[in-house]
This record gives structure tokens, sequence and C-alpha cells, in this order.
């Protein structure tokens, strides 16, 4: 009578070939066995260390097996989609020169059918039990706005080592002229350099020249000595950033999204049934 080896003591036992170990379970997650091949595969695919690898591996069968145990599905049609989107995103014309082109990469194009289908599933889990229960308030919008707006001043500038043409620039800039008349001056005077210096938020100039900046009074020049030049700062304008709340709302939805996300997987990993084996 042919004896039957018992399924667990075959978890236990690594594939070899000639005493070399070529592969073996080094976990499972509620019954779902990760090969260590699996592994070397994800931290060549990925870049990442083994640690990393098998993390994100025991991560994605937990959400698989939740999905799994709650019965959804994707339908083939679902799949059809993401391929050809997946294609098209690749720049090829149709499906066979795509399906061409991923089995000479040495990954059959059932592999990829088979990875597809797992991240929608896991895509339409997250959607279920994280995405659908978040909400970004207009209070939230609008506290971020507050916090995040920027007040920039319009700045333009005149750095020249002689004193007396800068005066005459302050006088006729004091008495109204505009600053690309005031500064007429400088087509004389070859080592006056003159300029849009930019719309200029506080603290990213120089110390000397960002303080004078937004010490300034609109329309008022100011001047001063720095590095055995004269510099004269003239602000036109002073104006605050508009908010884009819809940007803003994305942000705090990801960060949202990410926190609870955490918290999910977390709840799920405290409820399954992981075992590590060694070879």
């Amino acid at each position: 009578m042919r004896r039957i080896i018992p399924f667990l003591f075959l978890l236990l036992i690594p594939v070899s070939v000639f005493g070399t170990v070529v592969d073996y379970i080094i976990e499972t997650v509620n019954g779902v066995p990760i090969l260590y091949s699996d592994v070397r595969k994800y931290q060549s695919e990925n870049k990442v260390d083994k640690e990393t690898a098998l993390k994100d591996l025991t991560e994605k069968s937990i959400l698989l097996s939740e999905a799994k145990r709650i019965g959804i599905t994707v339908p083939e049609s679902a799949i059809e989609t993401a391929l050809i989107t997946l294609a098209k995103a690749n720049g090829f014309k149709n499906m066979e020169e795509f399906r061409k082109a991923i089995e000479k990469s040495n990954l059959p194009f059932s592999e990829l059918k088979k990875k597809l289908k797992e991240q929608l599933l896991i895509q339409r889990l997250l959607d279920i039990k994280v995405k659908s229960k978040l909400t970004v308030s207009p209070v939230e919008i609008e506290n971020t706005c507050r916090t995040q707006s920027q007040t920039t001043r319009k700045v333009y500038y005149v750095q020249i080592p002689n004193k007396n043409f800068l005066n005459k620039i302050e006088t006729a800039l004091e008495n109204g002229s505009s600053f690309k008349n005031a500064t007429e001056v400088c087509q004389t005077e070859k080592n006056c350099q003159k300029g849009f210096l930019g719309n200029v938020e506080k603290g990213t100039l120089l110390k000397e020249i960002d303080k004078a900046v937004w010490n300034a009074k609109i329309k008022v020049p100011v001047t001063l000595y720095l590095n055995n030049s004269y510099y004269l700062l003239y602000v036109t304008k002073e104006e605050k950033n508009n908010c884009n709340k819809k940007k803003i709302r994305e942000k705090i939805m990801k960060e949202k999204y990410q926190e609870e996300l955490k918290k999910y997987i977390s709840s799920l990993k405290n409820k399954a049934i992981i075992k590590t084996f060694t070879p």
C-alpha cells in the first residue's frame, strides 16, 4: 500500500536538485504559499531588499485573500480593457503586437493577465473598504489654503557702483516715472545693471536684500550698499497666490487614503494566519 505524505510535511521540504536548494515555501498567508523564488523575483523587479519584498508580497496576499473572502470578482471584460489600456500606454498598435512583445520578454501572457486580475481585485477591495469612506470637507480645504497660500512681491532692481546715477533713478521713481523710464540713464552707464527680479516670496533672497524688499512700501524705492555696489529695489505690487482648491482636495484625499490604507492592512494582518518556514 502506497504511503501518503501529509501536506504540511511537504510544505516544509524545499525543492532541491542534487542537494542544492532551488526553491521553498518561505511563508503562508491564510494557507496560500509565498515561495522563495517569488521573493527573489519581486526583489529583482522592484529593486528592493528581501525584507521589503516579503512584506509587500505578504500584504498583497492578505488583500487578495480578503477580496476572495467577501466575494469580489473581476469580469474577463475588465481584464481585457486593462490589457488594451496597458498596450496603448506602451505605444503598441494592437493586442497581437503587445502579446508578442510580452512573450519575447520571457513573461507568459497568461502571467500578465493573472497579475492584472490581482491588481484589479485589490483595487476593487480598496475602493469599497477604504476609498469610498473618505471625505474632504470644505473647511479642511479652506484651512489648508490659509496655511499654504503665499504672498509674493513684484520686484525690480538696479545695481550700480555710481551713487549719483542711483540717486537720479530714485528721484525719478519718487516723482512718478515708470521703472522703464526712470532707468534710461543706465544706457549711458556701462556698469549699470537693471531688470525684473521676479515675483519674490519672503526668505528666498539674500538676507539683506530680502529684508529690504519686505520692509519696502509699494512703489517707494529703497537703496542699500552691498558688496561694493549700490542697489535700488522697487516693489510695484504685492499679491497673495490663489489657492488651487482642486489640487488641495486631491492632496488631502491622498494623505487620508494612505493613512487609512495602513490601518486597513494592519487590521487584516492582525486577523490573518501567517506562518513562516525556514529551509
